[in-house]
């Protein structure tokens, strides 16, 4: 649902936005994908760290930290690969 909301509120109000806020967007937009394929390895490589951190903090809070350190770290990782010309066309 937040996916559907999003796109038509981007939808709607694209005519309103700056060039370099539609280029980020459509960039970011771009590294989903390796993002999604390579999340997995990314929970399991940060779930000790999820563990160690639900037993100072809320475990709720501690899986979201957690899964935006892998949304983040996925799409580093995405960016990086999408410089190599090989894989560049792959993704």
């Amino acid at each position: 649902m937040f996916f559907f909301a999003l796109k038509y509120l981007y939808l709607k109000y694209e005519c309103m936005l700056n060039e370099k806020v539609k280029h980020a967007i459509t960039y970011l937009g771009s590294l989903t994908l390796g993002t999604y394929v390579m999340g997995d390895l990314w929970i399991d490589i940060f779930l000790p760290l999820y563990y160690k951190s639900s037993v100072i903090i809320h475990p709720i809070v501690s899986m979201i930290i957690m899964e935006i350190v892998v949304f983040v770290t996925g799409m580093i990782f995405t960016a990086v690969l999408k410089k190599i010309p090989i894989i560049k066309s792959v993704l």
